[in-house]
């Protein structure tokens, strides 16, 4: 019921002015009382919100299982955000230390890069071009080879070295791809000898002759490519493929073109 309501009442009731107006000052107060009780109510309410907001941002993220009550003489601020305080030379010593630190390692890198040596110049001629074993090709005198190598072959018997050299000339020749194309001619041949080297010594201990010495006549096609296959399946057994290859390219090439004009002797020792 509203004030007005209220009077009206009264009236009606044939109450004295007095009487209402005395109902009217007391139901004034009372709704006075009223609306203080409710602003005092939220203002506590607001207060503990804010206690509790500025609590929760000084409590850390891992709460003891002891917190300690906060000291009567320490106020807590009303303001919602956090006063920050500027920190004592202590702690801005201490702060700044990691950031100094990363200085020091990033100075020492720069110092380790600077003691590095200078990269090599990018090459900027091309590489020669290899060519082909030439048909006409014969071996060098022995005396021309390197002191290494004149030492190697030394140790072969004759002939070996003339049939060594119908092997090398028949593989190269007989090769189709592009390893066939050599920069340096000279040296893949002194290679070719220094592998060879043993395989010509086993076959001299075997009885196998290169010179047909005791006829004077040369070997025939067919014992040259028995000398080839056999060297052949010796670089099998000891894993070196690539000289089976040649050595087989070497027996094929003797079957097609035959005993190559007889540069070359090679006869199985007698007795």
């Amino acid at each position: 019921m509203t004030v007005s309501d209220l009077m009206q009442a009264m009236a009606d009731a044939g109450a004295p002015l007095e009487a209402i107006l005395l109902a009217v000052r007391a139901l004034e107060a009372k709704d006075g009382e009223i609306a203080a009780r409710r602003k005092n109510d939220r203002e506590r309410k607001q207060r503990q919100r804010r206690n509790v907001a500025g609590q929760s941002r000084d409590i850390p993220a891992t709460v003891p299982a002891t917190v300690t009550a906060t000291p009567p003489d320490k106020k807590v601020s009303p303001d919602p955000f956090k006063e920050l305080t500027p920190p004592t030379p202590d702690e801005a010593e201490a702060s700044s230390t990691p950031a100094r630190g990363r200085r020091e390692d990033d100075d020492r890198k720069i110092g380790k890069a600077d003691q590095r040596p200078p990269a090599r110049p990018k090459r900027t001629g091309k590489r020669k071009p290899g060519s082909r074993l030439a048909a006409n090709w014969e071996p060098p005198a022995i005396d021309t080879l390197s002191l290494a190598v004149q030492s190697v072959v030394a140790q072969w018997p004759a002939g070996a070295y003339a049939l060594v050299a119908q092997g090398f000339r028949n593989h190269w020749l007989s090769e189709g791809r592009a390893v066939a194309a050599k920069r340096d001619w000279p040296k893949t041949w002194e290679n070719w000898l220094v592998r060879e080297a043993a395989q010509v010594l086993r076959s001299a201990k075997a009885g196998v002759r290169f010179d047909g010495a005791s006829s004077g006549e040369a070997a025939p096609v067919d014992a040259q490519v028995r000398f080839f296959e056999q060297s052949a399946l010796t670089y099998d057994r000891i894993g070196r493929a690539d000289d089976a290859e040649a050595a087989r390219a070497a027996a094929t090439a003797l079957r097609a073109g035959g005993a190559g004009g007889g540069v070359i002797v090679c006869r199985r020792g007698v007795g």
